[in-house]
């Protein structure tokens, strides 16, 4: 574990940005560095759902060459199945908002909510989570869509015990911000894109050190 981390940071640190073409997908990004490969990295990407106003963020895994196919066949299939996801959170959402008291901000969830992130994790595709967000960013839900079905379903204020996705977000949390740092320094916001890099590049040298005396 600690040598995948190292390599992580390595690549994020030294790495040259690679692309790839998915077709209907958009163009995924990733860093490698050839002097010291890893066996698996991230690749990245954003796309625009006609229905929505912001973009979605896309992760999944590949080698150093191009995100692995199965994965891209599995982004496709999700696509495919869209509506039906739709529908499948339209019957769930009514029982998880019950007791709570932003119920209101749910029960409209298709005004109101729209796709954040859509992540593959591991290089076997059991399963894609799925981020809804408020287009403030105040209010969120999220679930894992595997054979067909709306899974793991989890409100914000949730427990979020039993997701295994979660562990991941902060073993990839320089490839996140490193892609997102590049989004916005090529959109209008430059400043805030210019400042998310500065961050990254700050806390690649201090949170490895947190990390890694924990995996010690």
């Amino acid at each position: 574990m600690n040598m995948e981390f190292i390599k992580r940071l390595a690549n994020n640190l030294f790495g040259k940005r690679k692309t790839y073409d998915a077709k209907e997908l958009g163009i995924f990004y990733s860093k490698v560095w050839n002097c010291w490969k890893n066996e698996s990295y991230y690749w990245f990407t954003s796309m625009k759902f006609s229905v929505y106003r912001e973009e979605t963020f896309l992760c999944i895994n590949g080698d150093s060459d191009a995100p692995f196919q199965p994965q891209i066949a599995c982004l496709r299939e999700l696509f495919d199945n869209w509506e039906e996801i739709r529908s499948q959170i339209s019957r769930i959402i009514p029982k998880h908002v019950r007791y709570i008291k932003n119920k209101e901000v749910f029960i409209y969830w298709k005004e109101r909510f729209y796709p954040e992130s859509v992540d593959v994790f591991g290089a076997e595709t059991n399963g894609v989570k799925i981020t809804f967000s408020t287009y403030d960013l105040n209010h969120s839900f999220s679930f894992v869509w595997r054979d067909g079905h709306v899974r793991d379903f989890v409100l914000e204020n949730e427990e979020k015990e039993n997701i295994p996705y979660l562990d991941a977000y902060t073993y990839y949390l320089f490839d996140y911000l490193y892609y997102i740092g590049e989004i916005w320094e090529k959109s209008n916001s430059r400043m805030c894109g210019s400042i998310l890099l500065f961050w990254y590049y700050t806390f690649i040298f201090v949170i490895p050190v947190y990390f890694l005396l924990l995996h010690i």
